[in-house]
């Protein structure tokens, strides 16, 4: 390109703004047009497709990852790592054509936690590794319907990617930072096919959990995704029977700042296992009786509950417990009453709990988010779920009756000037309704997009400013002009 071409005369500022406007393969061809482009947009390139990467337990996506992790300028770039649970299936002409080890010989060898561990080691700004089963809206630069899938993808026949299971992923996972010495703040695993087991949990119990458990202990954010099925080796009725492995592995976490459970409650009519962990992790010191004592956690200060059924004083427990917390969020929660409905449509569970929620908090001039989506409840004597919507705003008519108004699903509360969550628990507990077109005699049904509280609901965007809409991610790194 001639020195005097126009393009080459835009200020660099100018030049981004140029490139924002096109798809990833012709942002490619404009990055090797000429060395002084190249340069002008390394940094965005650099921050836009390198800070945050997707990739399969495959041969051939892996190897991609540890390249980027011994580039000595791409490296530091990368922030967060997510594993994703795709493959490329069993046609295994891909691996011939490509000269790749398959996936089950990756995983029976050690050779995909041989390669992670140094994958693991070569990151010195790793702060965030994730597990997911789903690829990422949000790839605006090629579509509104566009994804963000895992590097290799197209190795697939047709493109096609089945989903393998998480659960020895996730050992593999942490096995693999805790040989490499990382310290990553925050691990995040988002599934919406399956949820982790409690034996994924099991990494401390053998002779490898002591690399496992200093990476542990730097942790601030965990965001999980829970089975609720209980260990059949264990009494029904026991008190520890629920999520033995979690507790242990929890327990490894002294400086926990935000967790967020989901649970992937399905048909549910009565509280299950996720509510024995919540009321294990509610419980005080003093108990005794615990197989493993709960976590006290003075530092954290975010709680995120999803798709889980239990009762109101385990909320309460929790958050009577937990005195710094400054974010609560219930997405989906069914709360269990035993006890008979009214008949003039009020919703029973849930303006009790509300009230004692704004009693609940120690510290409510602090609280700055509280979100409640979904929101149901079950009344065990006639076995109905009721779905609870929130009035906006509360009337009476001439007759003395209250009216309500602008029934919503979800409701937040932000911290401002002035403003005090009592009162909006207040005031929500006596807008909270059942319309009677609501009830049934099922559980509540859940959508597949937004089940879970994850980085792609609607939700979300409110809950964390990093959603996943926002994601710098991308599989086609190399259809961006990579060098």
């Amino acid at each position: 390109m001639a020195a005097t071409a126009p393009l080459l005369r835009l200020p660099p500022e100018l030049m981004l703004r140029v490139s924002h406007h096109l798809n990833t393969v012709n942002l490619g061809s404009l990055r090797l047009t000429c060395k002084r482009i190249e340069t002008n947009l390394f940094e965005s390139f650099a921050r836009e497709f390198f800070t945050k990467r997707q990739f399969m337990v495959e041969h051939h996506s892996l190897e991609a990852l540890h390249g980027i992790a011994s580039h000595k300028t791409l490296g530091p770039y990368l922030t967060e790592v997510i594993i994703s649970t795709s493959t490329l299936g069993s046609d295994i002409s891909s691996h011939q054509r490509f000269s790749t080890i398959p996936r089950d010989i990756l995983l029976t060898t050690g050779h995909a936690h041989a390669l992670l561990v140094q994958i693991f080691s070569k990151l010195p700004n790793l702060r965030t590794v994730g597990l997911r089963d789903y690829d990422g809206r949000g790839r605006e630069r090629d579509g509104s319907n566009a994804r963000w899938r895992s590097y290799g993808w197209r190795l697939a026949p047709f493109g096609d990617t089945p989903n393998d299971s998480p659960n020895a992923l996730l050992p593999l996972i942490l096995q693999a930072l805790g040989h490499a010495s990382a310290s990553p703040k925050n691990i995040e695993v988002f599934l919406r096919r399956q949820q982790l087991p409690d034996y994924a949990f099991t990494s401390l119990e053998t002779h490898l959990g002591g690399k496992v458990t200093p990476m542990l202990s730097g942790l601030k954010k965990l965001l999980l995704s829970l089975n609720e099925k209980r260990n059949h080796a264990l009494p029904l009725d026991s008190s520890n029977s629920a999520f033995c492995n979690l507790k242990v592995f929890l327990s490894q976490i002294p400086g926990l700042e935000h967790l967020r459970l989901n649970f992937g409650s399905e048909n549910a009519t009565s509280p299950q296992h996720g509510e024995k962990l919540l009321k294990w992790l509610g419980s005080r010191a003093t108990d005794t009786q615990m197989a493993v004592p709960s976590m006290q956690w003075v530092s954290l200060t975010t709680l995120d509950l999803g798709l889980v059924t239990l009762r109101p004083p385990t909320i309460l427990a929790l958050v009577s417990k937990f005195v710094n917390i400054k974010s609560l969020s219930l997405w989906k929660t069914c709360l269990f009453e035993d006890t008979t409905p009214d008949t003039d449509g009020s919703a029973h569970a849930w303006p009790p709990l509300l009230q004692a929620l704004a009693k609940a908090f120690q510290k409510p001039l602090d609280v700055e988010f509280l979100m409640i989506g979904w929101a149901a409840e079950i009344l065990d004597r006639i076995s109905i779920v009721q779905m609870v919507k929130f009035a906006s705003t509360v009337k009476t008519d001439a007759n003395g009756e209250k009216v309500f108004e602008g029934k919503q699903d979800v409701v937040s509360y932000r911290k401002r000037v002035g403003s005090d969550v009592r009162e909006w628990l207040e005031a929500l507990a006596e807008g909270a309704c059942t319309p009677a077109r609501n009830r049934r005699h099922s559980s509540v049904s859940h959508s597949t997009e937004d089940d879970l509280i994850d980085s792609e609901s609607s939700i979300e965007s409110e809950l964390d400013d990093d959603s996943e809409d926002n994601d710098n991610d991308s599989d086609e790194y190399d259809d961006a002009g990579n060098g």
